[in-house]
């Protein structure tokens, strides 16, 4: 599996602090992907975002054990975005998806996105969520307020997680270390005119520990990223410089 084209599927999973969480993530994405025979080659990426637990020590152990499990370390903590951006530059196969550390995204459901992926240069889905923290759902929708009222798109039925082509990725400008690095990619493959499935996916309870999102100190990195992409969009003439790369890419993170 040195070969990238021999890789249909990457995953890209940051985790930060998740110690407790980040080896039965590998263990039911390993199974879950393993047994389906339809995927065909995949990797598992881990990006372990200077996380002050063992999260780290314990990913290696399974990029040990298996030759399609990479882990790749950030010295300090850099965010999601920029872990996202790390693991996506490391990515080698033809589709890249990324998930959580906690569980809370069922691997079944990557699964299924892929079965929509045929004639498609990306896959979204909308959130299935059960109800959660009253701070975790005040996040959320402040998260869609900011990005409906600052930069005037649309998230519904966007928010959750997506499967896009890795030759599309590589050519987008991605700069965020928040999560609002989602929405640069999904703005961008819009305003290019990619073809664009639906899908679904669920959200299940964390299988241990905190939330790293819904903190205030999160959200206000959010808000000044958020009005940062509406100062970018305003100098590209609101979309089409931005849609079509103009604007440069910082480089992604490396080890």
């Amino acid at each position: 599996m040195n070969v990238s084209s021999e890789i249909h599927l990457s995953v890209v999973i940051p985790a930060f602090n998740e110690e407790g969480n980040v080896g039965p993530v590998l263990e039911d994405t390993l199974r879950v992907l393993s047994a389906e025979a339809a995927i065909g080659p995949f990797e598992i990426v881990v990006v372990d975002d200077g996380s002050r637990d063992e999260t780290g020590a314990r990913a290696e152990v399974y990029g040990a054990r298996y030759p399609n499990v990479r882990v790749l370390r950030h010295p300090e903590n850099r965010g999601i975005g920029a872990a996202l951006r790390t693991g996506y530059a490391a990515a080698r196969g033809q589709w890249v998806v990324a998930t959580c550390a906690d569980g809370e995204v069922p691997v079944s459901d990557v699964i299924e996105l892929l079965k929509l992926t045929p004639g498609m240069d990306l896959v979204v889905s909308a959130r299935q969520r059960q109800p959660g923290s009253g701070k975790r759902q005040l996040f959320s929708k402040a998260y869609h307020c900011l990005t409906n009222l600052l930069v005037g798109f649309d998230l519904s039925g966007m928010e959750g997680i997506y499967v896009v082509r890795r030759d599309v990725l590589k050519d987008l400008a991605m700069t965020s270390n928040t999560p609002l690095l989602n929405l640069e990619i999904i703005m961008q493959c819009v305003a290019r005119g990619c073809r664009i499935a639906r899908g679904q996916m669920h959200v299940l309870p964390r299988l241990s520990g905190q939330s790293k999102m819904a903190t205030w100190r999160s959200i206000l990195k959010v808000i000044l990223e958020t009005l940062l992409l509406r100062l970018r969009l305003f100098r590209a003439k609101m979309f089409g410089r931005f849609g079509s790369g103009a604007v440069p890419a910082r480089p992604a993170d490396s080890n």
